[in-house]
């Protein structure tokens, strides 16, 4: 982790180290009221203002920070992009200091959890009847893992799953097939953008699906 001081006694601008996540960052000083604003940039070119913690309300309508005059705040940006620069654009009479810390962009680890195939919720989905019906696993984005039948006698319609956070509809990401028997598993592992439902209709099986 790197950290880094720099002193404005007149406005300018302060480039933080690209590739990493800048935060901890402190504004204090003997300064007589300063306004800045903290900017990002994909390339290093176009530059927009980026958002930070510990703001007012008006400072996140216009973008821009005011101190009051020797005023000390600690921020935490949000991450952002390849490139992070504060733009001081008054400073005043005194002097803003300003430190800071920069952590290394760490490449994530796409391994699934175990829960990706076990689950670690479950849903009880009732037989289908004569009256068709949605049930709701799951009204945000999640896992669908597994589901193990629980009709006892044959059924006749094949149970479907939808990537959905409301009714049966868009994207099918399982089903359970005709054929199976009390105690049997489906293995799903599929994944769910918006959520997870599943249509009943008249035939469908009694299930328990687990997912996260």
């Amino acid at each position: 982790m790197a950290t880094g001081t720099q002193e404005f006694t007149q406005p300018g601008k302060l480039n933080f180290p690209p590739d990493g996540h800048c935060h901890d960052i402190t504004l204090g000083g003997t300064h007589a009221g300063v306004t800045l604003r903290f900017e990002a940039s994909l390339n290093g070119d176009h530059w927009l203002p980026v958002a930070t913690y510990n703001c007012t309300r008006s400072d996140l309508d216009t973008g821009i920070i005011a101190l009051t005059p020797n005023e000390l705040r600690c921020l935490k940006t949000y991450p952002s992009p390849r490139h992070l620069r504060l733009n001081v654009l008054t400073v005043g009479s005194g002097k803003l200091t300003v430190s800071y810390k920069v952590s290394p962009v760490t490449t994530p680890d796409v391994t699934p959890p175990r829960q990706a195939a076990d689950g670690y919720y479950t849903k009880l989905i009732p037989p289908g009847t004569a009256s068709p019906g949605d049930v709701l696993v799951k009204s945000a984005p999640g896992y669908l893992c597994r589901a193990v039948v629980l009709h006892t006698t044959a059924y006749a319609e094949p149970l479907l799953f939808y990537d959905n956070d409301q009714v049966s509809s868009g994207v099918v990401i399982a089903a359970v097939k005709l054929g199976l028997s009390l105690g049997d598993y489906v293995d799903i592992r599929m994944p769910a953008r918006r959520g997870i439902v599943a249509a009943t209709i008249l035939g469908t099986p009694r299930v328990t699906v687990s997912y996260y």
